[in-house]
């Protein structure tokens, strides 16, 4: 048995250090809106990864404001913070960053408002925060569409990978497209797209 958990231990400790080291891993940390920079300003745990995660920060903001359309200051900074949705559910993660506070530092406005922690994060789904803040960061809120739409796993991969054999078998002569369009309209009608479509079928 202890020798089963030292083994575990010693997985973890490996792929801990491949994600400290991974820069897509610290970005994509940053970009929780709970966490932001003050999760890694403990320098005895974390090193120079606060640092490092601020430089990174700071590029990725100077590329992505040449591509927003609008000018940064043509955004309100001062919007009231919305209410949590009812699909904001509190997790383990958000009892785990619940005592981080967020200190400033010098860098552009907008990234200064984020790491000051404006507009608090309270729980539920980041996806949902920063849609409803994307008018407060602009930039920022491009920076996390981008970024956090990649899978921290390859679970869902594999799980489309399973469905699919079951649409598409040896007995089937289907072309890529065909078989697409199923595997979308399963997922979409799993999704609840489509739920009144026999009402509105006989009301036309």
């Amino acid at each position: 048995m202890l020798d089963a958990l030292d083994a575990g231990e010693a997985k973890l400790k490996t792929y801990f250090n491949l994600a400290r080291e991974s820069d897509l891993t610290l970005i994509a940390s940053i970009l929780h809106p709970g966490i932001r920079l003050a999760y890694f300003l403990d320098i005895d745990k974390w090193g120079d990864l606060a640092t490092r995660g601020r430089t990174l920060m700071d590029y990725l903001y100077e590329t992505y404001k040449i591509d927003v359309s609008d000018p940064v200051a043509g955004f309100p900074t001062d919007v009231p913070q919305l209410q949590p949705t009812e699909s904001h559910k509190r997790g383990w993660i958000d009892d785990l960053i619940a005592t981080v506070s967020n200190p400033s530092h010098p860098v552009f406005e907008e990234l200064v408002d984020y790491f000051n922690g404006k507009y608090q994060y309270k729980c539920g789904d980041i996806l949902i925060w920063w849609k409803e803040h994307e008018v407060n960061f602009p930039v920022i809120s491009c920076i996390a569409r981008d970024f956090l739409a990649i899978p921290a796993t390859s679970v869902s991969v594999e799980r489309l990978f399973s469905r699919c054999k079951l649409v598409v078998s040896n007995y089937r002569n289907m072309s890529s497209e065909t078989a697409r369009q199923l595997i979308c309209s399963q997922q979409w009608l799993e999704a609840g797209l489509g739920v009144d479509l026999p009402d509105f079928v006989l009301n036309n």
